[in-house]
This record gives C-alpha cells, sequence and structure tokens, in this order.
C-alpha cells in the first residue's frame, strides 16, 4: 500500500502532474468563483480564503477527475454554506 504521506498534495497544479491541467484550470476556476467575497474582508483576508480552498483541495489527494469533481462540489458547497448572505432584495410593489 502506498505511503499517504509521500503524495505531494502540490502535484495536482503541476503542468505534468497527475490530473489534465486543463481539467485543473477549470476546477479552480469552478471554486474560485463560487467563493463570495465578504465586503469586510480585506484583500488579504480573501487572499487567505482563496489560498485555503486551493490547499483544501490538494489535500484531498483527488486521483482522476471523478474524485476532483467530487472535490470541487465539497469545497464549493462548503463556501456557499459560509459566505456572507446576499443583501436583502426590496419587495416588489404589486399596482392595485
Amino acid at each position: 500500500m502506498p505511503n499517504p504521506d509521500a503524495y505531494d498534495p502540490e502535484a495536482i497544479y503541476d503542468p505534468n502532474g497527475p490530473l489534465d491541467p486543463t481539467v485543473m484550470e477549470e476546477a479552480v476556476h469552478t471554486i474560485m468563483s463560487g467563493i463570495e467575497p465578504d465586503p469586510s474582508d480585506t484583500p488579504t483576508a480573501t487572499a487567505r480564503r482563496m489560498y485555503a480552498a486551493l490547499r483544501a483541495l490538494a489535500a484531498l489527494h483527488p486521483r482522476n477527475p471523478p474524485e476532483l469533481m467530487l472535490g470541487v462540489q465539497a469545497l464549493s458547497a462548503y463556501h456557499a454554506a459560509t459566505s456572507p448572505p446576499p443583501p436583502a432584495r426590496p419587495e416588489p410593489s404589486i399596482p392595485c
């Protein structure tokens, strides 16, 4: 059985890594577009959230595109659940 400690978490981001670079690019784009910026966050805090998301994806050790997609779904769901709620929309007025 392979030693999980020997896995390089950054390998998935390497152009010669185990996953197709085009698939990885789409996965990263999907995660980044799903991270709603918190208006009260500094640019540094937003960058830290994005970096943490990429590290979390790498920590899942996806070995193939289906595993990668499941990881993207999990991280997207996490960020959707922890993002600030959208601003309230005004109630539409109904003419009488």
